[in-house]
């Protein structure tokens, strides 16, 4: 329900989330950056907020022809046209999306709430753009430290940075975190599965704290230190070929040191490492689980059909994973 006099407004996580509506004529030149990133503000257009360009023709399911969003993309990927919207839907924080022929089909996931005003016109009727209607923003995922995994090395799955772009290579995500070190200015990077695998440099300082969750479990994110290298996982390894990672060692058949599972989380719980696997046994939907020291100690309860061909290698020997056999 909208409130009358309303003007503009801030978020914050104080006493569980607060909402402060506010009055009066601003822009944006007058909003304060603050630095803390589960802060929200935002401007209401009163006047323009509901009038889309009457050159995009928007269709009953809420995606048009030739038209783009601007900026905040959470990742890009390779798929038909046909199947970004469905892609969007099913990726954490995905809002709105946009396609276009770029490499044979390009999908942009994006972020943050707008509707279909905020699309332009691009005249390109082989794109597309659309919103997600069951788009509902989360506040659990406001505190990317809850739902960043970080590993020894200062690197994570499922992560971003923003900006700072510096060059981007095309090569293996093992290679990333070390082509940053070797780049003058190359402070942190991405890595994600645009072109069968990119690395973006970034430059500039950050923290962990920068990081935002993207939920694609197929992207790397981490910082550098450049005073010790750091080989990444390969998660572009083939699957499906009945190929392990020669460096997992599988001990009694069914779990290894130093291994990972990407996405299919169930749930997870703070326990020690030794009684991991017997949770997941006593979980009918585990299949599969991985512990690390995420938090003093996690266990990651996993679902779903997998072989020790889908474990990823990660170099560090405190995390475990294994199978319900």
């Amino acid at each position: 329900m909208a409130t009358q006099n309303c003007s503009h407004y801030s978020w914050s996580i104080f006493d569980g989330g607060t909402c402060q509506l506010k009055f009066g004529s601003v822009n944006e030149t007058d909003i304060l950056y603050t630095g803390d990133n589960s802060r929200i503000c935002g401007i209401i257009n009163a006047t323009n907020n509901s009038i889309s360009d009457p050159r995009i023709n928007w269709n009953s399911e809420d995606w048009a022809f030739a038209c783009d969003f601007a900026d905040y993309d959470i990742y890009t990927t390779i798929i038909q046209r046909s199947l970004c919207k469905d892609s969007c839907e099913r990726t954490p924080d995905c809002s709105h999306y946009s396609w276009n022929t770029k490499n044979s089909g390009t999908c942009s996931m994006k972020k943050g709430f707008v509707t279909k005003s905020n699309a332009f016109y691009n005249g390109d009727t082989t794109s597309i753009c659309g919103v997600c209607n069951s788009f509902v923003p989360s506040i659990t995922d406001v505190d990317s430290q809850k739902v960043i995994e970080w590993q020894t090395g200062d690197w994570a799955y499922g992560c971003d940075f923003d900006g700072n772009s510096l060059s981007d290579v095309k090569l293996p995500s093992s290679l990333c975190a070390n082509t940053c070190r070797q780049i003058g200015g190359c402070t942190h990077f991405t890595w994600t599965t645009y072109q069968s695998g990119t690395c973006w440099m970034k430059q500039n300082h950050v923290n962990k704290s920068d990081a935002f969750f993207t939920g694609n479990k197929l992207m790397i994110c981490g910082i550098v230190d450049q005073s010790n290298p750091l080989v990444l996982p390969d998660i572009d390894s083939p699957k499906g070929k009945n190929k392990t990672d020669s460096r997992i060692k599988w001990e009694n058949g069914n779990w290894a040191f130093a291994c990972n599972f990407i996405g299919r989380d169930l749930t997870n719980e703070q326990i020690l490492g030794e009684e991991c696997g017997g949770k997941c046994w006593s979980t009918t939907a585990c299949t599969h689980f991985v512990h690390t020291s995420h938090n003093g100690g996690t266990c990651w309860l996993k679902y779903g059909a997998v072989s020790k061909s889908d474990a990823v290698y990660t170099g560090d020997f405190s995390t475990v994973c294994g199978l319900k056999v």
